[in-house]
């Protein structure tokens, strides 16, 4: 949670980072870059909520049992976070800066994943050599 001057409460992350980002000149003024920023934001969202759910399934209401459970992670680890992170990977390739959506700073979205991915990824041998390919990000 976020408390804005005394009044005004942010609880969710992603409005977090992106009001911060906006305050410390990290969130794009052009708006379609900044539309471009909030594509790749997003992707992270879509990226892990898979994972999120399998994780914490009563939060959302859902339940799974042991085996339930493993095959999420297995179709998750082998299909969906490698797709992502292909698409992540050519947007680094591609870009002119290094930055995810090709901005001249990192932005927002480069955060969001950025501490997603350090915090996820170590924990999922598996997916190590995927991410090898993202080291330099």
């Amino acid at each position: 949670m976020l408390e804005v001057d005394g009044k005004l409460q942010l609880i969710q992350s992603g409005a977090i980072l992106r009001y911060l980002g906006k305050l410390t000149k990290l969130y794009p003024e052009d708006p379609l870059l900044a539309a471009k920023v909030d594509a790749v934001f997003d992707q992270e969202t879509d990226a892990f909520t898979g994972a999120t759910v399998a994780s914490y399934t009563t939060r959302f209401g859902i339940e799974l049992n042991d085996d339930s459970k493993e095959k999420c992670y297995e179709l998750i680890s082998n299909e969906v976070f490698p797709r992502h992170l292909d698409s992540i990977e050519s947007l680094l390739k591609s870009s002119s800066s290094g930055w995810i959506a090709g901005t001249e700073e990192p932005s927002t979205a480069d955060f969001v994943w950025y501490t997603r991915l350090a915090d996820y990824i170590p924990a999922k041998k598996e997916l190590s050599d995927k991410v090898k390919s993202l080291e330099g990000f």
